[in-house]
């Protein structure tokens, strides 16, 4: 959690206002289209599957009155091919508004929230994508826990009504925190959101530099505010010299990006007028369909600032593929927005609280959070703990760990410490007697999935899976060959080659497909196919304690494995059932309201 002099306001206060300004504003939509609002909403999708399930998830939550009504709300999936980035997301939307609006797109104010992609680093989320991951926030007392969607409208609830048309820019995976009042997105060019914080933080964000008085000033501010006027005052927009997209140490000091007080100023969301607009939508007709990966932080804010320079043409560090196309590209949006105004609107006290990585969940969900008005137990059915669960008596989860759309109804059942499940199920009536333990630093989900027919005379068949990753697994982590990977990749701290030992596999390197490449933990077969989610779930633990106590448990999970599927987390994800799993959070959700009216 990133802060900045955060003791100065009442973030829980300030939440609360804006909440209630919030369902105001849903009221309203309800009679007539608001004012104050955004007239569009766009939600990137990586693809077909992501997409529909995002599109349902927006009509149930219009249905439920937790979104305004009035809002037109669009899904957009990236084209097929190349990886174009958040940059190339954001102009293919463009072109997608513009063909949709024509010139009556540059009257309105829309939001594009980045959410596509698997979540590789925190894989809880990577079926259904983090924008509509719960949040341990509700709306209303007592009511269920919000999505980042929701929570992301509470937050910006200030920035239509002192905003110009044009577009904002958002993520999916992370939550500010801050007053914004007095807010201004009039300003030409494009105009960013920025917090103070440690030049570490600066290292993986973008950094902004100031001129040189506004950083004394804004050094003074962050070091002493004493009022909620002497952060408002702030707010109006300032100019900024130059954009950094994760630089080192050394490059903030060359370029001056410290303040005096040795923190510097990140970056978090931002907005663009409608000149900016119909520039981009004009280079990418001329460029589509893109064939490179381009970043809409660094690579439509560095060209930006009277001090820009194109030194960063040529780093590719924070590309996951480099094509041909990428420095001309590149070079292409450097020209075009080279003179673009940067302005900097410094929200100071605030709090910028990234959700990117397994630690970081449970660390802001169990520590950080709660300490903001956010709680610890949302709309639960049984014993109290986290989001959405159904718990029997004396089921005793750690206080670092997060579970969500759980159901655990057996007594005396335990989840250890940092873990973070969700969808999991234990089955009361098939061995009341049995307690499940869930050990500790564990990820386990369980999916639907739709396993692909053997032959064109069959039916695709059903199926459950539950994965069983350890909290600290590198998923990025890649080895050239099966026999490569089997001896130096981990799964909970184990070596894989050892994990297909105990799901009874004389040969390893039979967890990849013949010739793969790019081996990880990610796609090894190392999940068992189940035909309930009960049943998915005991097959994981078991081969989780297997790994724990080889000799004792070896058989039982052999036996059990025999002629069984496995698949990897990455086949998991290809087939799975959306249908399913949304008919299974609905009724998740239906047996908890009935649960709460009996008591």
């Amino acid at each position: 959690m990133e802060a900045s002099s955060c003791a100065a306001l009442d973030f829980a206060a300030i939440q609360r206002r804006k909440t209630t300004d919030y369902l105001a504003v849903i009221a309203e939509a309800a009679h007539a289209p608001p004012q104050d609002f955004w007239e569009v909403v766009v939600v990137t999708a990586a693809d077909q599957d992501q997409k529909r399930f995002y599109e349902c998830q927006l009509d149930e939550r219009r249905q439920q009155g937790s979104i305004p009504s009035h809002v037109k709300y669009l899904v957009v999936e990236d084209p097929p091919g190349d990886k174009i980035g958040c940059g190339g997301s954001t102009m293919h939307v463009l072109h997608l508004l513009d063909e949709l609006y024509g010139p009556q797109l540059y009257q309105l104010k829309v939001l594009i929230i980045h959410a596509g992609g698997y979540s590789k680093r925190l894989p809880n989320h990577s079926a259904t994508g983090k924008i509509f991951a719960s949040v341990p926030y509700s709306l209303v007392e007592g009511g269920p826990g919000c999505s980042m969607l929701e929570l992301k409208f509470v937050m910006f609830i200030d920035f239509p009504r002192n905003m110009k048309s044009g577009v904002f820019i958002s993520c999916a995976d992370d939550i500010e925190l801050f007053e914004s009042t007095g807010c201004n997105f009039h300003n030409a060019g494009f105009t960013a959101m920025s917090h103070p914080a440690e030049a570490e933080i600066g290292l993986t964000h973008g950094v902004f530099v100031l001129e040189k008085n506004l950083s004394d000033e804004v050094s003074s501010k962050s070091l002493t505010p004493s009022s909620d006027d002497d952060a408002a005052s702030l707010l109006p927009v300032h100019s900024c010299r130059r954009f950094l997209h994760k630089p080192s140490m050394e490059l903030m000091k060359q370029a001056g990006a410290f303040l005096s007080n040795q923190q510097v100023m990140v970056d978090s969301n931002f907005f663009f007028d409608t000149n900016v607009a119909k520039s981009l939508l004009q280079y990418y007709r001329s460029v589509k369909p893109l064939r490179c990966e381009i970043d809409a932080y660094g690579d439509f804010m560095q060209p930006l600032g009277s001090e820009a320079e194109d030194s960063y043409l040529t780093n590719t560090r924070n590309v996951s593929v480099v094509t041909d196309s990428l420095a001309t590209v590149r070079r292409q949006l450097y020209e075009l927005l080279k003179g673009t105004q940067l302005n900097v609107i410094p929200f100071i006290p605030s709090l910028f609280i990234h959700i990117g990585t397994c630690q970081e969940y449970l660390d802001h969900f169990c520590v950080n959070l709660p300490k903001l008005g956010f709680s610890r137990h949302v709309f639960n059915a049984g014993l109290p703990s986290t989001l959405h669960c159904i718990f029997g008596d004396d089921v005793r989860v750690s206080e670092m760990s997060v579970v969500e759309y759980c159901r655990l109804p057996r007594t005396q059942s335990t989840v250890g410490s940092r873990c973070i499940l969700k969808y999991c199920a234990t089955d009361l009536q098939a061995d009341e007697a049995t307690e499940v333990h869930i050990p500790g630093d564990l990820i386990m989900q369980t999916l639907p999935c739709q396993l692909p027919a053997a032959d064109a005379a069959t039916q695709p068949t059903k199926g459950w899976i539950t994965s069983f990753f350890g909290i600290n697994d590198d998923f990025k982590k890649t080895a050239a060959t099966p026999a490569q990977a089997a001896a130096s990749l981990q799964l909970r701290g184990v070596p894989l080659g050892t994990v297909a030992a105990q799901l009874g596999l004389a040969d390893a390197t039979t967890l990849w497909p013949p010739g793969e490449q790019h081996c990880s933990v990610w796609n090894a077969r190392v999940f068992p196919v189940a035909s309930t989610p009960e049943e998915s779930l005991r097959l994981s633990l078991a081969v989780v304690a297997s790994l724990v106590q080889p000799d004792r448990t070896r058989a039982v999970v052999g036996a059990t494995e025999t002629g069984q599927a496995r698949l990897s987390w990455e086949e998991a994800l290809k087939c799975k059932d959306m249908p399913a799993l949304v008919l299974k959070r609905s009724r998740h959700l239906q047996a908890i309201v009935a649960a709460r009216q009996q008591h």
